[in-house]
């Protein structure tokens, strides 16, 4: 069988952390669904170009984090199809990703699984990882549900302004909405 070609991924990934990378791809249009039953990802250090390893991943791009991963770090990602009988395709351009913690995300005056009071105004904070201080927001999006159908959103992935930030290791976005929010109703934001 022939070796498939790459699939298409851009140069920079968004950052990844615990125990599964997800490299986001598109699909080479030369490339069938049935052409490729996994895939295969390499990872690279940037610094000394030194193989993290080489792991089996699903027709998806989700792949099990190597243990040798640093929080903090930079490292370069390629992806290759792998086909029925196993042989590993080309493998695609170098995009890069950064391996950091968990952060800490919540909506400003709001506890969740709590009744909390109806505001038309919100504001999302994004707390840097301990292990990873200097990890800032990059893009944000706010969605309200309405008993889980989405009711608002701010439609896309907006660029968060850095310019507005007030701790070296936090950041905050504001959400307003226009709707008048029934009593009897459960709400959920997601930020």
């Amino acid at each position: 069988m022939r070796k498939l070609l790459p699939p298409i991924i851009e140069s920079k990934i968004p950052a990844q952390k615990g125990d599964t990378i997800h490299i986001p791809f598109l699909h080479n249009l030369a490339v069938g669904i049935n052409d490729y039953i996994g895939m295969k990802l390499k990872i690279k250090t940037i610094s000394t170009n030194t193989l993290m390893g080489e792991i089996d991943g699903d027709k998806n791009g989700f792949f099990d984090s190597p243990d040798e991963l640093k929080v903090g770090q930079f490292y370069k990602a390629q992806i290759a199809y792998v086909n029925n009988d196993k042989t590993v395709g080309y493998y695609s351009t170098v995009g890069i990703f950064k391996y950091t913690g968990e952060p800490n995300l919540y909506i400003e005056g709001f506890e969740a699984g709590k009744k909390n009071y109806a505001t038309s105004r919100l504001i999302g904070i994004y707390e840097a990882p301990e292990d990873d201080p200097n990890e800032k927001a990059y893009y944000y999006r706010f969605n309200l549900y309405k008993d889980e159908e989405l009711l608002s959103s701010t439609d896309e992935w907006l660029l968060h302004n850095s310019n507005n930030d007030t701790e070296v290791n936090s950041s905050s976005d504001e959400f307003a909405f226009d709707y008048i929010l029934d009593s009897l109703s459960i709400y959920a934001i997601e930020y």
